[in-house]
Order: structure tokens, then sequence, then C-alpha cells
């Protein structure tokens, strides 16, 4: 786990040198005005380095405040990890399980820095009427990411293809289908079900609200909210995953489905704005509302938030080329 870290300091040391990632003191280390990306890159060396001290045995399952000193704890006994950048700034490390196998200590390393929470939701769908549908026809129906034949197609229901409904439009003429982890809608005369669709949740057409997976794992899923304090010029919060494994880790970062294997990546997410998939290094998949974009290094996914909370994807990813990742090694 120390070599790991050791690759994390340097990776951490030249993102800031290349996007101006900055985050706030430490003890030791300060951050001068106009300081410049050498001030901030050693910033985040030393920051890095001091938690790969005290944390750089990390056991599965475990979370450790590297700025508190060896203070461990199990993930199954946190409901939620912050840190702040003031007045001094420290680095939270946590070793997830995402999906891995349980017969291996593999996990994902996760570091938060600057402004940034993380929070298990509730591990229970919500408690609503559903039906058992299936496809009755010949041919494929579509699946698509609303109430309406302008919704973007994101899948099909095979024939004799079964799964649940919980919730219809208005006008009853769509139902939501749970499919492959997440939920889409088919037009109602296409499919079929048993008892009466007028007991569904009357939902809004453009609702795709995946359901929390109940598998139990800590933090297989959780909410993540960084803030926009600027300490040395440029964004100074986020959450560092990392894993080198060939087994696909997955989780879901308000409520968007992100799977990787070797892979360095960054993870920014502002209330009522944008959750970001930065990729250090290697790829990744990042699904939200049914549709996937691969985002590999180099490039960003980003998903707009909103909702009651602003951390609810109200639009499907889209991939952009706006960081210069390429000539990190």
């Amino acid at each position: 786990m120390r070599s790991r870290f050791g690759v994390l300091v340097g990776v951490l040391v030249v993102l800031v040198a290349v996007v101006g990632v900055q985050i706030a003191p430490v003890p030791g280390v300060s951050a001068q005005s106009g300081g410049g990306d050498d001030t901030c890159s050693a910033i985040v060396a030393a920051a890095v380095a001091a938690a790969a001290d005290t944390c750089g045995d990390l056991a599965r399952g475990e979370a450790c405040l590297g700025s508190a000193g060896d203070e461990r704890v199990s993930l199954d006994s946190l409901d939620a990890l912050a840190t702040t950048s003031n007045p001094e700034w420290g680095a939270a490390l946590m070793a997830l399980p995402a999906g891995l196998s349980e017969n291996s200590d593999a996990a994902v390393t996760a570091i938060l820095f600057g402004e940034t929470e993380v929070a298990r939701p509730a591990l229970t769908a919500p408690d609503r009427p559903t039906l058992k549908v299936w496809n009755g026809g010949g041919s494929d129906v579509n699946l698509r990411n609303g109430a309406g034949i302008t919704y973007e197609l994101v899948g099909t229901l095979a024939p004799g293809q079964e799964t649940v409904a919980d919730g219809r439009n208005q006008q009853a003429d769509w139902l939501r289908i749970q499919v492959d982890g997440g939920v889409a809608w088919a037009f109602a005369p296409l499919i079929n079900w048993e008892g009466d669709a007028s007991v569904l949740e009357v939902l809004l057409p453009d609702d795709v609200t995946s359901a929390v997976p109940a598998s139990g794992e800590p933090f297989e899923a959780f909410t993540l909210t960084t803030g926009t304090t600027d300490m040395c010029g440029a964004a100074s919060s986020g959450l560092m995953l990392y894993y080198t494994g060939e087994q696909p880790a997955r989780v879901q970062v308000n409520q968007v489905n992100i799977e990787f294997s070797d892979a360095v990546l960054l993870l920014r997410a502002v209330p009522g704005e944008n959750l970001e998939v930065l990729a250090v290094t290697g790829s990744a998949t990042v699904t939200a509302r049914g549709v996937s974009e691969e985002v590999a290094v180099g490039g960003v996914v980003q998903v707009n938030m909103g909702g009651d909370d602003g951390l609810t994807p109200t639009t499907t990813p889209v991939g952009l080329i706006s960081y210069a990742f390429s000539d990190i090694a």
C-alpha cells in the first residue's frame, strides 16, 4: 500500500501543474498569495505524503483521518465523512470495497481533499407500488430516457423479457420499468402487465432516478459534495479514486454509476451544477439516466446536477476533451 501512495503523490503533483487543482495549507507549508504551481504542488505533496505515512497500510473497509494522527474507523460505522480546507488542510482516506470480490483484499483508494463530503444514502428503495410487466410481442420494445418518443433511446426490452414497472406518466400511456440496475420508460401499448396500472405512482416524464443498490457494501453508493473554495487560484476540492486491479470496480456517486479498473479518477460535484469525472490515468464508464459515456485519460465527463438536493442527475453524461492529461505517463 505504501508504494501505491507514492504513485499518488506524484500523480497529484503533476495534476496540479497540468490543470491547476489547488488546495489549502498544511502545517509547515504556506500558500503564498499568487504563489503559482510550484507552491501548490508542494502543498499537495506534503499533505498527501503525510497522509501516506499515517495511513499507508489502510485495510479494505477502513477510513483514516490523515491529519488527525492514526485515527481509523470502519466504513460500516460511518454515515458520512468530510474534510475542510480551513484553517488547515488535511487528507481523509478510505479503502472502498467498490463491488470487488469479497475473497480478496482488493479495494479502491479514495482520497478526500479540500471542502469535500461523502455521505452514504439509505440502502432502501422507494416504497411505491409495482407491477410485473413483460414484452408479449415478437419484436423488441424501445426503452427511452423519458416518457415520450422525443427522449433518447437507451435500450430495448426483448420478446418474452420480464421486469417490474414502478411508475407511470400522468396519461398512463408510458410506464417506467426497472432494467439492468437502472430505469427506463416504455410505451404502455407495447407491453403487457398483470393488475391495474393506475395504482402506479405518477412520476415526472423525465424521472429516471435509479434505486439505491441494496447490496449492503459500505459506500458502494454515496453522495459527493465538493466546495468552491479557491486557495491557490483554482478548484481546491475533490475526491480522488485510485485502483490498479483488473477486476472492474463499481461505485454509484450521486446516482451516477462509475465503472473502472487500473485508473486514477478525480471527481468533483458542486450542488446545482455538475458532477465531473476526470480521467487522470486509465479510463472509466460513466452511466447516468440510462446512458453510458466513456472517459479516457485526458478527458472529462460531466453530468448536470439538480433536484431538491442539487445532487440528482438531470441530464445524460457529456464527454469533453478540456483537460491536458494526455502527457501524464
